[in-house]
């Protein structure tokens, strides 16, 4: 049978640890490299790559150490769907996936320490351990409950950010989240020109900044004067702009109390 440990809580030595060392800590001792260990491990596995980092860390964060003895069964053909779409990081040992086909037994094929591997629902396989092995183990609930957990994050941080803002924040939560489901993040660079005048395409969008700060710009005709070179046009022309300025500069916010 399998064991599950629940982590050692004794002080760290210095220096990067292991992946056994590091799935051996409690969850709650595990610093930032140590994420990064157990991360970079899962997104080696294409399964977990589609998933995305933030879900992967997630993940990461509560893992847990389970021991297997030297024959022991990780998963069988009978079990249904105990394990099925479960997904087993080998830290430790050698595994071996067997095939049973009319009462013959057949290897198809070994696992050993640093590797991954999963047990698909249609696959009609048996894992057994051919040495004493140490794992992780994921499966499809906890990569579920990761994906909710991220997007209920994203949500409660819009909807903090959004009751900030003019015509959002006197709005019921429920009828605040309908109105953020529509809504998509975008990262722009400095210069980038998010939408241009005239493009239908950006026309009935509302646009939020978030971070940075976001430059408009319209086209001016200016007066005939100031295709001139004299200093009077210019003047003329400075004062134009300046106008056009106020007429467009929106309103400012009262300065906060105190």
């Amino acid at each position: 049978r399998a064991t599950s440990r629940g982590g050692s809580k004794k002080g760290r030595r210095g220096g990067p640890l292991s992946l056994l060392e590091i799935v051996k800590l409690d969850p709650g001792l595990r610093r930032e490299e140590d994420l990064r260990v157990l991360v970079n491990k899962l997104l080696s596995h294409s399964y977990f790559s589609e998933k995305g980092h933030e879900v992967v860390t997630e993940l990461a964060r509560h893992m847990r150490l389970l021991t297997y003895r030297l024959g022991d069964m990780i998963f069988k053909p009978k079990d249904g769907r105990q394990n099925s779409g479960a997904f087993y990081v080998l830290v430790s040992g050698t595994v071996s996936v067997e095939v049973a086909y009319e009462k013959i037994i057949f290897d198809v094929c070994k696992y050993t320490t640093g590797e991954t591997f999963n047990r698909a629902p249609s696959h009609k396989t048996a894992a057994r351990c051919v040495t004493d092995c140490k794992l992780m183990v994921v499966t499809v609930r906890d990569v579920e409950n990761a994906t909710r957990h991220i997007e209920d994050k994203k949500m409660s941080e819009k909807i903090h950010f959004f009751r900030q803002l003019p015509h959002f924040h006197d709005l019921h939560l429920e009828d605040l989240r309908k109105a953020l489901l529509p809504f998509e993040q975008k990262d722009h660079t400095a210069n980038q020109v998010i939408s241009c005048q005239g493009e239908k395409k950006h026309f009935d969008k509302l646009f939020v900044v978030i971070t940075g700060e976001c430059r408009i710009v319209k086209k001016l005709i200016l007066p005939a004067a100031a295709k001139g070179g004299d200093v009077a046009s210019r003047r003329r022309a400075t004062s134009f702009l300046e106008d056009a300025r106020k007429k467009k500069a929106p309103p400012q916010p009262a300065p906060p109390a105190g």
